[in-house]
């Protein structure tokens, strides 16, 4: 086992860098809102530089570090950054979205959020825009591999899917030079193709269709050294879209490939699919207690390496690749106590980026690590400035719910408190299929930081748990899924943690549909709600969906089969609906809500408002102007942070 040693050179002097120093204050709004100063850093091929997303002045920008010398910074230009690639050792890819009304033809106000991706050279220089929106793989003669969405005019699937002014999406691959962003048609998708898998060599040997008529996945592959597309799997019959295999990447063996699939169980393992046979014949990876979330891939072949799945306090990686399982093996003896994982290797796996937090790196903290050398220098830190006393514990425990169902959860407490009698937050995740995990929670470590318990009820319907507890969620929007966060809530009164007059509940999109349900449903729980981005309204957000596809809903929808038909289930869609019952609530509301969403419709927010206001109650509605459902810009995460620690204070305080 290499045991590395920390060095002193230019490159850590470089890299030292992008640090900020300590702060003396206590980290408030401004650390906690902010995005990371450094994030998603990714190796050059042979090691030469080190790019990442950075934060200079609460703005997102673009960062590359020549190993040994110098830094340069460029802007976002006014698009959010979502991922970074390095397309050879010279040249970057930076892949972002920026949110735009549909063109004039399609007669529509809708925002949507279009992709664009660009490359530039190692010093943030000669920046051309590349056809592709995402990163397939790397070709041996230096190019690239990148999907493209493609209108579908000529479609004969066009007049089933949509209406005369839209078009169907295909999913071309295009091969991209990075020194030039000239790009020529790879391969051509058909009517209906929505993804791809290529082999170490560049080959497109997986073709993934998908027809949304019926939510059927359709998948073909190539054989051997054949040309011809051969159909290996037919999803016909299977009711959920999720419970359909799906293909990640290419085997070990010929003419096999990695699938994600329950295989008859709760939960999803990794297994090993025969394309000739069209049938699974190996486990790589199933537990009868996690769900597996997907696998790694080495960074400059696109081979499959490991299995991510999700724990109890965190997501694992499990290495089935030798050279990467010892790489971890190193990180978890040389940062003991800490979590480790690996970010970006090099083509030979002789360097790589590695992220370190725990104890004694509560910030977190990135490493050039070099294997040969056993070397390492420090990259720069995510969060800098905070230290031990600033992160406060985090605990997963269970509670029954009132009808017996076990809900795991989080508790947060702050640090150095007795853990009893505290003002406690309730905040229920996003998704619903979603789910928290016990690693850093920006948000959960801010409130703890303010002195509040914070409760992380992983309701029934959340992700992660099992297929079983995960549809028990269907059509309990408002009803069983609320009362299981209600239920925690009453656990955390009845062991002491919480004192009972002082709790608020805040949540962010499907959880600022639960914290408005929890001061509708269940008034006299909570003292004050917080609702970001939140649904209000289910029958008109209902409608919304239908007018962004282009025609009525149906009963294979998603939207359908979790909440409820906007017609069949209407009176239990208005029962469970907050706007239409505001006249309940007892405490203070506070909305909050970005102008350019395009997941959840401001107009959802302003429903709330106006309820609020005819039904006499107090409510504030905080209009983010310029930002999208995700916070996408810091200063908006400030600003929200800024309030919410006000607004609490006001109420629970």
């Amino acid at each position: 086992m290499t045991v590395f040693r920390i060095a002193s050179s230019a490159l850590a002097m470089v890299f030292c860098a992008l640090s900020v120093s300590p702060v003396e204050a206590k980290p408030g709004a401004v650390e906690y809102g902010s995005h990371a100063k450094i994030r998603q850093l990714e190796i050059s091929p042979s090691g030469g530089y080190v790019a990442m997303i950075s934060n200079i002045k609460d703005q997102d920008a673009i960062s590359i570090s020549k190993v040994g010398s110098g830094l340069c910074n460029v802007g976002n230009g006014g698009s959010n950054i979502r991922a970074l690639y390095w397309g050879n050792e010279n040249r970057l890819i930076v892949i972002a979205t920026k949110t735009s009304k549909l063109p004039d033809d399609y007669h529509s106000d809708e925002l949507v959020e279009f992709g664009q991706s660009f490359t530039m050279n190692a010093a943030c220089g000669d920046i051309k825009q590349v056809k592709g929106h995402g990163f397939l793989a790397h070709l041996a003669d230096g190019n690239i591999l990148m999907s493209v969405e493609t209108f579908n005019n000529s479609s004969s699937a066009d007049k089933n899917l949509r209406r005369s002014k839209q078009s169907v999406f295909k999913t071309d691959i295009f091969k991209v030079d990075p020194n030039t962003g000239n790009s020529d048609l790879y391969e051509s998708g058909k009517d209906l193709t929505q993804g791809w898998i290529v082999d170490a060599q560049g080959n497109a040997r997986i073709r993934v269709d998908w027809d949304p008529r019926v939510d059927r996945k359709i998948v073909f592959a190539r054989l051997g050294s054949s040309k011809d597309w051969v159909e290996v799997y037919d999803g016909h019959g299977v009711a959920e879209i999720d419970d359909q295999l799906g293909f990640i990447g290419m085997g070990p063996q010929p003419d096999s490939v990695y699938v994600k699939s329950r295989n008859g169980g709760d939960h999803y393992g990794i297994y090993l699919f025969d394309l000739r046979s069209k049938s699974i014949i190996k486990t790589v990876f199933a537990s009868p207690k996690y769900d597996v979330q997907g696998m790694t891939e080495a960074s400059y072949t696109e081979v499959p390496t490991g299995v991510v799945y999700s724990g109890d306090d965190e997501d694992q990686v499990e290495y089935f690749d030798h050279a990467y399982a010892q790489m971890n093996a190193d990180l978890k003896a040389t940062f003991e106590g800490e979590d480790v994982a690996i970010q970006s290797v090099t083509r030979d796996g002789k360097r790589y980026i590695a992220y370190a937090e725990g104890p004694t790196n509560p910030g977190g903290v990135y490493h050039y690590i070099d294997v040969g050398t056993g070397e390492i220098f420090e990259v720069g830190r995510k969060r800098p400035g905070f230290t031990a006393q600033d992160i406060a514990t985090v605990r997963f425990f269970s509670y029954a719910a009132r009808d017996g169902l076990s809900i795991p959860a989080y508790l947060t407490l702050p640090y150095g408190s007795s853990g009893k009698n505290l003002p406690m937050v309730v905040m229920p995740h996003g998704g619903p299929e979603a789910r928290d995990s016990g690693g850093f929670d920006g948000w959960a470590q801010f409130l703890a930081s303010r002195g509040y318990a914070v409760l992380q009820p992983q309701f029934r319907g959340s992700d992660g748990f099992g297929k079983v507890f995960r549809d028990a969620g269907h059509y309990q929007w408002g009803l069983k899924m609320q009362n299981d966060i209600s239920d925690g809530v009453k656990n955390m009164i009845g062991t002491g943690v919480a004192d009972a007059s002082r709790i608020c509940i805040v949540g962010w999109s499907y959880g600022g549909y639960a914290a408005l349900a929890g001061m509708t449903f269940s008034p006299e729980l909570y003292k004050c709600g917080v609702a970001g981005a939140p649904v209000s309204d289910l029958p008109k957000m209902l409608t919304w969906v239908s007018k962004r596809m282009g025609r009525d809903l149906r009963p294979n929808d998603y939207w359908v089969k979790r909440i409820g038909h906007p017609i069949n289930d209407l009176d239990r869609l208005n029962a469970t609906s907050p706007a239409q019952h505001a006249g309940n609530i007892r405490g203070p509301i506070m909305l909050i809500h970005g102008k350019n969403d395009t997941t959840v419709p401001f107009e959802q927010s302003e429903f709330m408002l106006e309820a609020l206001t005819k039904a006499g109650k107090s409510g504030e509605l905080v209009s983010i102007g310029g930002d999208d459902h995700y916070l996408s810009k810091s200063s908006t995460g400030i600003e929200f942070f800024t309030r919410l620690e006000s607004f609490l204070g006001a109420n629970l305080k």
